[in-house]
């Protein structure tokens, strides 16, 4: 979620029966539904064990929500000896470990409430060694070969269609 999705939400937005969070104020204007994980739903029943704890904003200061977190989150950043990093970085984080672990580009772009899979690809970046391993999962196949007499015919063939496309773009 956003800095500012989480910070204003509401217990009412919060379902631990079916283990999601409705968001309905979002920056597409556009709501959605978010799968509440394990360690998170034992997070909420910790902040609030009792469901009559359960209402108006979850991160409060009082009776009012929960303001500006940054320099709550600088110092924690500076004790985990953490340097040049963002809120929003986490987002990246999250976006990044979930493809790596799986996760299809198709669910990342709903849960994170992109409009296009194209921001989705901004978001999630994948580690030197997990594209290590991706190209690794090629060794030990053996390629096809194409006879003598064929290649130079499949040559030319894609030469040519090269050429046609380079000049449908041109016009």
């Amino acid at each position: 979620m956003r800095q500012g999705e989480i910070l204003n939400l509401e217990w009412g937005r919060v379902d631990l029966s079916s283990a999601r969070i409705t968001l309905y104020k979002t920056k597409s204007k556009k709501p959605r539904g978010i799968p509440i994980n394990r360690p998170l739903y034992e997070a909420l029943v910790a902040l609030a064990p009792d469901p009559a704890q359960r209402e108006g904003f979850l991160f409060r200061n009082g009776e009012s929500r929960w303001g500006k977190i940054r320099t709550a989150f600088e110092l924690a950043l500076k004790r985990a000896q953490i340097g040049d990093f963002t809120f929003h970085d986490l987002r990246h984080t999250f976006a990044s470990h979930a493809v790596m672990r799986g996760v299809s580009l198709a669910e990342l772009k709903e849960i994170l409430g992109h409009s296009t899979i194209g921001m989705t690809l901004r978001y999630s970046h994948l580690s030197p060694t997990h594209l290590r391993n991706a190209v690794e999962k090629l060794e030990g196949l053996t390629p096809t070969p194409t006879p003598p007499e064929r290649g130079g015919e499949l040559a030319h063939r894609m030469a040519h269609s090269v050429q046609t496309v380079g000049a449908e773009v041109r016009k």
